[in-house]
C-alpha cells in the first residue's frame, strides 16, 4: 500500500528574513494517496533551521480525507440507521452517525436525516432545526429525509418548500408492496414492505423539476418518495423506513439502493476517479505550468478545460499551459476509463499575477490588510493606486466566492472594510484592477 502522503514540491524550502511583527506564506503541496481511508488524520511536522543552525519542530495534524455522508438520526427506532450504516459498508463508503442536534452539515457531501416513520417515537423539526437544513441546501447541499409526518401534518417550515411537493387528503392506500418508477434512478427495483405502519391519507405529488421515484401498483399510482434535482442542490423525500424495504435480489437490494441514491446526489462510487495536481498555482503572466494527472483505474482518454490558459484545451495525459491574462481560473478534467465519464472541477485552481521585472509591475500598489488573523471586520488599505477602479472579492478554499466585488476607487490612498462576522477558517482575498491582481490569504476564526 502506498504511504499517506508524499510531498510534491521540494521538501526544503528556504525562506528570506521575515520583519517582526509581520507574517509571511510559504507553500507545501502534498498529495495523499488513493487508498486513504476517509476520515484520516496524518501527524506531520515542519522543521524550521535559521541562520545560526538552531532547529525549530512545529508538529501539527493534517486532515487528509474527510468523510462525505453524515447519517443523523434523531428517532426512537435504530432500524433505518442500522441498514443503511450497513448499506454504506458494503459500498465502502465513509461515513459518520449522528444522534443528536446541532450538526455542523457543511463538512459532508450528503446528508441522511431520519425523523421516524412510526406514528410514535418520531422527531418533528423546529424551526431553527429546519433554517440550518435549508441553509445546508442553499450552500450546494444535497439532503435524504424519511419520516411520516413531515410531508402531510406537519410541513410549515422552511425546509419542505426544498422538495418541491404538494399533499392533500386523500382517500386511505396501503403500501405493502413498492416499485420504483420508470425512467428514474429506481427504475426495475421493487420491494415489499414491511414495517408496521404501510398506508396512509395523504398525496405525495411532485411539482417539476421534482419527481416520483417509488409509487404502489394502484390503477392510479400514490407515491413514496420523490427526489428533486434542482439548481444548486438536490434532495429526496420519503416517508418509506429504509429498514423497511425488503429485498435480496439485485436490482432490488438495499445497498444497490443506497448507491443510486449517492450517484445521484453526485457521489463517485463506482469510478473512474479523476484526480490532478498543477506545479504550483500562483503564476507570473506569460508563463507555463505543468499538469499531472494522479487519476485513477484504468484511464483511457484525458479532456482538459484551461479557460484562460494557452491551449484552453487537452486532450494529453500531463498538459503544459501558458497562462497570459491576469486572474483566478479554474481548471477542468473529464477522464473515461471506456465505459463510465467522471468529472473534476477546481475552481480558482490558477491565479495569475504581474510580477516584478514584467511590464506594469512597477506601478502595482502596496496592500494592507489587516487585522489578519481576524474576527469580525478586516481592513484593505491600497497605497499609491492608479486612477482605476479596484474590486475586493473572498474566496474560500474550494474557490467559492463569499464575498463580491467591494469597491475601492483611485487614485492615491484608499481603503474598504469587510464584515466577516460568522465566517470561519482560511480565505484567499482577492484585490484586483483592469491591470494588476493580487491574492493574499486571510485566516477567519
Amino acid at each position: 500500500m502506498d504511504t499517506v502522503i508524499s510531498v510534491l514540491s521540494a521538501a526544503s524550502l528556504p525562506v528570506d528574513l521575515v520583519d517582526p511583527m509581520t507574517s509571511a506564506e510559504f507553500t507545501f503541496r502534498v498529495r495523499a494517496s488513493r487508498h486513504t481511508v476517509e476520515g484520516t488524520q496524518v501527524p506531520m511536522a515542519l522543521h524550521l533551521t535559521d541562520s545560526l543552525g538552531s532547529v525549530r519542530l512545529l508538529d501539527f495534524i493534517l486532515p487528509v480525507s474527510k468523510k462525505q455522508v453524515a447519517v443523523v438520526s434523531l428517532s426512537v427506532s435504530d432500524g433505518s440507521l442500522l441498514a443503511m450504516a450497513a448499506a454504506l459498508d458494503s459500498l465502502r463508503v465513509g461515513y459518520d452517525t449522528i444522534r443528536a442536534l446541532p450538526v455542523d452539515y457543511g463538512q459532508y457531501s450528503c446528508v441522511f436525516l431520519i425523523l421516524g416513520t412510526a406514528t410514535t417515537g418520531f422527531h418533528s423539526l423546529s424551526f431553527a432545526e429546519a433554517t440550518d437544513l435549508a441553509n445546508y441546501l442553499q450552500k450546494n447541499g444535497n439532503l435524504y429525509m424519511e419520516g411520516y409526518l413531515p410531508w402531510y401534518y406537519a410541513n410549515t417550515t422552511q425546509l419542505q418548500s426544498y422538495f418541491n411537493y404538494t399533499s392533500v387528503k386523500i382517500p386511505d392506500y396501503t403500501y405493502a408492496q413498492i416499485s420504483g418508477v420508470k425512467n428514474t434512478f429506481t427504475d426495475s427495483m421493487a420491494f415489499a414492505y414491511t414495517a408496521p405502519l404501510h398506508h396512509a391519507i395523504f398525496s405525495f405529488v411532485p411539482k417539476a423539476p421534482a419527481y416520483a421515484t417509488f409509487s404502489n401498483s394502484d390503477s392510479i399510482p400514490e407515491n413514496f418518495e420523490i427526489a428533486c434535482p434542482a439548481a444548486g442542490y438536490k434532495t429526496i423525500g420519503t416517508f418509506l423506513a429504509f429498514d423497511g424495504l425488503a429485498g435480496s435480489t439485485y436490482p432490488s437490494t438495499r445497498g444497490n439502493l443506497m448507491k443510486r441514491y449517492l450517484e445521484f446526489f453526485g457521489l463517485n462510487i463506482t469510478g473512474p476517479f479523476p484526480f490532478f495536481h498543477a506545479a504550483a498555482t500562483q503564476a507570473c503572466a506569460g508563463k507555463t505550468l505543468d499538469f499531472t494527472d494522479d487519476s485513477y483505474d484504468h484511464i483511457t482518454s484525458w479532456n482538459w478545460e484551461f479557460p484562460g490558459g494557452s491551449p484552453a484545451f487537452s486532450t494529453v495525459q500531463n498538459p503544459v499551459v501558458r497562462y497570459d491574462s491576469l486572474g483566478r481560473f479554474d481548471v477542468t478534467l473529464t477522464v473515461s476509463d471506456g465505459t463510465n465519464i467522471r468529472s473534476i472541477v477546481k475552481r480558482g485552481y490558477i491565479s495569475v499575477e504581474r510580477c516584478m521585472g514584467q511590464q506594469g509591475a512597477a506601478t502595482r500598489p502596496g496592500l494592507r490588510i489587516f487585522p489578519n488573523p481576524v474576527s469580525g471586520r478586516v481592513t484593505i488599505e491600497l497605497s499609491g493606486a492608479g486612477n482605476e477602479q479596484w474590486n475586493v472579492s473572498l474566496f474560500d478554499i474550494t474557490g467559492r466566492s463569499v464575498v463580491e466585488k467591494h469597491q475601492m476607487p483611485g487614485p492615491g490612498n484608499c481603503s474598504a472594510m469587510l464584515d466577516v462576522t460568522g465566517l470561519r477558517g482560511c480565505y484567499l482575498l482577492r484585490v484586483s484592477s483592469a491591470t494588476s491582481l493580487m491574492t493574499r490569504k486571510l485566516i477567519i476564526y
